[in-house]
């Protein structure tokens, strides 16, 4: 994956903080007598020449209070690429030897250049293992006047997954001291702890020292202790989309499991895990925890939600746009193209399948060869691959439930007796869910559990029974979620519990993944002023408001935020996602408890939010973001839809609804069809035409109606429908343009003469058309609109119309002068277009050299996921026809004009087939 400046650094200090702790692990190994008299120090501020704070030092080590020890670390992403050269290896050296340290080294992953590499000699002393090589330097050869000074420079080429089974080992060794457990998972889950530890002490506002017994007792805790320490964390922000959880409860076993699928490096067939297990049974949570758990075994991970089989296909676009740095590649190769990159990955790396349904879903995506790992999670037990591994996961075992039911209320040991919380999570069915659920209730209301605990069960038995419990989920669980629900708290900690909440309620109309929490910021402010005419654009919301309201939700355990990350930014790479089932119990619960009208309130702010969202991001390209939009925009429809006819407030807030409604259904009908999907865009056109009818026709309906239906006449326009359908459709459009033209207002009239000349545009596009009977009264009319249009001159029509006068009279220098203007605020499908038409003028001006490269750069263009495809097709198909003449015209051309006609034309059949 591309790296940015962020992933830089942070691959620096975790390079470095793992480099500090096996350092210190070895060196108390190696002495063990000393213990007592050791300690670690991290990053301490020591003295230059002048008394100035010099920050040579990273870590060190001290014998009772004396610095022993000094190192600092040069690390980076591609060592292969920056080697360590003399110069930078001196100042390092220099500034080291100024200190008193008796042993001083810079410790680094970069090979040493050729020029360095011939300066120094190998100390076999030092080199405690294959992979890590120690060099001496003369004193002499970096300026040093102290001959008995031993310059020293560590390299280690050991990958990342290497030095965590380096230290996992030292771990190992010392617990071997104490005749504790030795297992592979508890000793990896203390090396984020020890982590956590030199984080914590570098992030400290003074010098900060960690002594080798406090280290030792660490790494000597029982494995329940350290099951509660890690699943504490907060892991930071998400790894590669990874999800954040706080789980409370690793699940060893499970992880153990998983990590012993792990290939070997001579493997090449990447193996297939699949967590299989009921709803709520903490499939996901075991997924991410391995994923933070082992994060340093891998080059790179991918998660990819498979709730939506559309936007699994954005994502994994979106990744291959990341390893192959933008390489353009076409929409039906996307799959191939995919599982080829990853075989051909040097790995490790980690694909993360969340949510399928079945193999179909996901089969095409998945590569049979590179070094990696598969993990699906799933309802689904049956059907997967013969040589895949099913781990089955299912509720927690008692101690796991009691562990995680004490973590999420906030019980110490001892502090309440053992059997009232075994009853509690044993009538629970020891489901994860239901579990850490109940745990809140308990640490958010006032008294004791025990105090508590009768009226907790008095309430969920009060609860409504008839709501769809999912297969295997105990009915008392399944109301244990439903009353925490019902009881969020409606402040928190960080004083945004207000907005935390009215993020999840409205947010329980969109679908359960992905939800963009800026947009849900913007339509849940207290006060919102709205014209359903004036789209809203995607903006950031106050980042102290998110990082409350993201804050509020990890206190409450029901949603779960994620960040995509890349090189490119958006307004939706910031998201919350909700479980399934907590989501089904939200959007049942609040659609039972609005009052009548609300609904239609707010789904009315939601739709107008989700339309300007949603027209915003595919004009500006960003077509991972719109097709998450798109995925919420369809969820609340198909609410509203189910419910319908809706209460309402009023009739003005009818009409405002009907509107709304209509405008995001045309937007959806606009991104159906830059996608290629004339199917669907029809489907919505007509929906939002049938919409329109709730207001009647009045002059605002007729002039949505007919941009609407002007765009439907678009898509059958490319679909080559027989003349006959178009023109059904045609004669209620050319009607509705006569009313908006008899209207007073010049707005109307504009936009009625401006849909007139478009929709004759679609309406003669083709000979068929030009000919049919059908279409003669419609195109007759349109004509005389036009003629009588007092500012013809002005409309889109009349700009098309001189585009075919110039090149008709093969005014090619006039055409060119033209395009730049017309590309001033021109949407990615007319960009396209007009790319087409440059390429012509080039080609007939004598411009060959550019119109080639240009003509490649229209060919190499990806349209995501399918979006801008026709337009492409529509673009090379008129190259092609142009070349052609020209090709017949002239006596001499030039063969490399010829020879680029095989090209346009696999490009043409491979759009087409996608």
């Amino acid at each position: 994956m591309t790296a940015g400046g962020g992933t830089i650094a942070a691959f620096g200090l975790k390079y470095q903080y793992m480099a500090t702790i096996e350092q210190f692990l070895r060196h108390l190994r190696g002495n063990l007598d000393l213990l007592p008299r050791v300690a670690l120090e991290v990053e301490p501020p020591v003295f230059a020449a002048g008394g100035a704070v010099d920050d040579i030092v990273d870590f060190g080590f001290l014998t009772d209070g004396i610095a022993t020890h000094h190192y600092q670390v040069k690390s980076s992403l591609n060592p292969a690429e920056n080697p360590l050269t003399p110069a930078a290896a001196r100042e390092v050296l220099q500034r080291l030897a100024f200190h008193n340290a008796q042993d001083f080294a810079l410790y680094t992953n970069k090979p040493l250049s050729p020029a360095l590499a011939h300066d120094v000699t190998v100390d076999n002393r030092r080199s405690p293992c294959a992979g890590v090589v120690s060099y001496e330097w003369s004193p002499a050869l970096i300026g040093v006047s102290q001959p008995d000074l031993h310059p020293t420079i560590t390299v280690d080429s050991r990958g990342r997954r290497e030095i965590r089974g380096s230290i996992s080992a030292l771990i190992r060794d010392f617990r071997r001291d104490r005749q504790l457990s030795l297992g592979e998972i508890t000793c990896d889950l203390l090396v984020p702890i020890l982590l956590e530890k030199v984080f914590d002490a570098a992030a400290s506002d003074s010098p900060y020292r960690i002594d080798a017994l406090e280290v030792v007792e660490l790494l000597a805790m029982p494995d329940a202790r350290i099951a509660k320490i890690v699943g504490g964390f907060d892991w930071g922000l998400p790894l590669s989309g990874v999800p954040h959880y706080a789980s409370t409860v690793p699940r060893l076993a499970h992880l153990a499991k998983i990590r012993s699928e792990f290939p070997d490096d001579s493997a090449n067939r990447p193996p297939r895990i699949i967590l299989a297990g009921h709803t709520g049974s903490g499939k996901s949570v075991v997924a991410s925890d391995y994923c933070h758990l082992d994060a340093v075994s891998f080059a790179f991970m991918c998660w990819l939600d498979c709730r939506d089989a559309a936007y699994l296909d954005s994502q994994i676009r979106d990744l291959v746009l990341q390893l192959t740095s933008g390489t353009p590649v076409s929409d039906a190769d996307i799959a191939p193209v995919f599982t080829g990159l990853l075989g051909r990955h040097p790995g490790p790396w980690l694909l993360v399948f969340d949510g399928a349904l079945c193999r179909g879903d996901i089969e095409q995506y998945l590569p049979t060869r590179g070094h990696g790992v598969i993990l699906i999670t799933s309802v689904n037990e049956i059907g997967w691959w013969s040589d895949s591994t099913v781990i089955e996961i299912k509720g927690f075992t008692s101690a796991e439930a009691e562990l995680c039911f004490r973590a999420y209320s906030g019980l110490q040991e001892n502090e309440v007796d053992d059997h009232v919380v075994v009853e509690i999570v044993e009538s629970l069915g020891s489901i994860p869910l239901a579990v850490s659920m109940a745990g809140l209730y308990f640490k958010n209301t006032q008294g004791s559990v025990g105090e508590l605990a009768p009226q907790y069960f008095a309430d969920l038995a009060a609860l409504d029974d008839s709501l769809s419990i999912p297969p295997g989920f105990n009915r008392t669980a399944f109301k244990a979620v439903q009353h925490a629900v019902a009881t969020l708290a409606t402040d928190g900690p960080t004083g945004h519990g207000t907005s935390a909440r009215a993020v999840l309620e409205m947010g329980s109309l969109f679908a359960p993944e992905q939800i963009p929490l800026n947009l849900m910021l913007q339509a849940t402010v207290p006060t919102i002023k709205m014209d359903a005419a004036k789209a809203p654009t995607p903006s950031e919301a106050d980042p102290a408001l998110r990082r409350g309201v993201v804050a509020t939700l990890r206190t409450q355990s029901i949603a779960r935020r994620t960040l995509r990350t890349g090189e490119s930014q958006s307004p939706t790479d910031e998201t919350v996602a909700v479980h399934p089932l907590i989501h089904q119990i939200l959007q049942t619960s609040r659609l039972r408890a609005l009052p009548p009208g609300q609904l239609q309130a707010d789904s009315t702010v939601l739709m107008h939010f989700l339309r300007g969202w949603l027209g915003s991001l595919r004009v500006g390209g960003d077509f991972l973001g719109t097709d998450q939009i798109r995925i919420h925009a369809e969820a609340v429809l198909a609410i509203v839809d189910a419910h319908e006819p809706l209460h309402s407030y009023g009739l003005q807030e009818q009409r405002v609804y009907a509107y709304t409604k209509a405008l995001l259904q045309a937007e959806l009908s606009t991104c159906h069809a830059s996608r290629g999907r004339y199917d669907r865009s029809i489907h919505f056109a007509r929906a939002a035409a049938a919409t329109l009818r709730v207001v009647g026709t009045e002059p605002a309906a007729n002039a949505m109606f007919v941009p609407i239906l002007t765009n439907m006449i678009h898509d059958l326009s490319f679909m080559q429908v027989s003349p006959d359908v178009v023109a059904a459709v045609a004669v209620p459009v050319v009607w509705g343009i006569e009313a908006v033209i008899a209207d007073s207002r010049p707005a109307y009239q504009d936009l009625g003469y401006t849909f007139a000349g478009e929709l004759r545009f679609w309406l003669t596009r083709t000979a068929s058309y030009q000919s049919a009977e059908a279409l003669r009264g419609p195109n007759e009319i349109l004509r005389r609109i036009i003629d009588s249009d007092p500012r013809a001159d002005t409309r889109p029509a009349a700009q098309n119309a001189l585009i075919n006068d110039l090149y008709n009279a093969r005014k090619f220098e006039d055409l060119g002068r033209l395009i730049p203007s017309l590309r001033a605020d021109a949407d990615p499908d007319t960009h396209i277009g007009l790319a087409a038409l440059d390429i012509v003028v080039q080609l007939r001006t004598g411009s060959t050299d550019d119109a080639l490269i240009k003509l490649y750069e229209l060919i190499e263009l990806d349209p995501h996921a399918g979006y801008l495809s026709h337009s492409l097709i529509e673009a090379l198909s008129k190259v092609n026809r142009e070349i052609h003449r020209i090709i017949h015209e002239g006596d001499s051309v030039d063969s490399r004009i010829s020879g680029v006609l095989a090209v346009i034309a696999a490009r043409v059949a491979t759009l087409q087939s996608s």
